[in-house]
């Protein structure tokens, strides 16, 4: 593995557990729990969920994510990186939101995009007031940490053929943005966490479910339906309604690492 490899390379384990990822001496990303998202006694249900996705979505967003409304001011999405797309969002986020997964006190606000000395057309996110600069490396070490916990990816670069092309695409970023806005918020976990507590080998219930770190919540999701599946395809074997040799051997190891 390179040592650019290694750098961003997570500790799937101190994920799993939940530990925090120290990323410089003053900047640490954690996980909250269940109970965190959903709001506790705070009494901002929903919206507390609501803005933990918010949160997690802007960190995660790339320039194809967001094409037109980077076209909307006059930006070109194929000239923008994923690094300078996080530091023209990350300033924005709200000091509340941000606590779900910086900790309480961390203020996005008070970061700007900053000209390295020394380093003419470098730039990077910096926070005089604490002495906390996330560099591109910083950077993609919190989304890598984020999506190995919510088990997800970012979007990739979608590439254009020609300006035709382009613009039947931007038509569509446009159609799936007014959609977006109008589509009222509906609960991701709602759904996962009443689905895990009613299903057999899930060892938490619905009081104790809620100290769950999210990380390892979803990767119980995960594992859940990896063994119902491996499960289903050997009663299908055992039961004759199944052909043994065409099916891929790994779906039936439900221990194997997950995808």
């Amino acid at each position: 593995m390179s040592a650019l490899g290694k750098l961003f390379e997570v500790d799937e384990l101190r994920v799993f557990r939940g530990r925090d990822l120290q990323i410089a001496p003053k900047l640490r990303i954690r996980q909250p729990t269940l109970g965190e998202i959903e709001g506790g006694d705070s009494g901002d249900g929903e919206e507390s969920e609501k803005r933990f996705f918010s949160v997690v979505h802007t960190i995660l967003a790339t320039p194809t994510d967001l094409m037109a409304q980077l076209d909307e001011k006059g930006l070109r999405y194929e000239e923008i990186s994923n690094y300078q797309l996080f530091m023209l969002l990350f300033p924005q986020i709200e000091k509340r939101d941000a606590a779900f997964l910086f900790g309480e006190g961390f203020d996005p606000a008070d970061f700007i995009p900053t000209e390295v000395d020394n380093q003419p057309g470098r730039v990077v996110l910096g926070n005089a007031k604490d002495e906390i600069v996330i560099d591109e490396l910083g950077y993609r070490a919190i989304v890598n940490y984020i999506c190995k916990f919510m088990n997800m990816e970012q979007t990739r670069f979608i590439k254009n053929g020609n300006e035709f092309t382009r613009m039947v695409r931007m038509e569509l970023a446009y159609e799936e943005w007014e959609e977006a806005k109008r589509k009222p918020f509906s609960s991701p976990l709602k759904t996962l966490i009443s689905t895990m507590t009613n299903m057999e080998g899930f060892k938490y219930g619905w009081y104790d479910v809620w100290d769950m770190k999210i990380g390892a919540f979803m990767d119980a999701v995960s594992r859940i339906q990896t063994i119902v599946s491996a499960r289903a395809l050997l009663n299908g074997c055992y039961s004759g309604n199944i052909d043994v040799s065409k099916i891929d051997k790994s779906q039936l190891n439900y221990m194997k690492k997950l995808a």
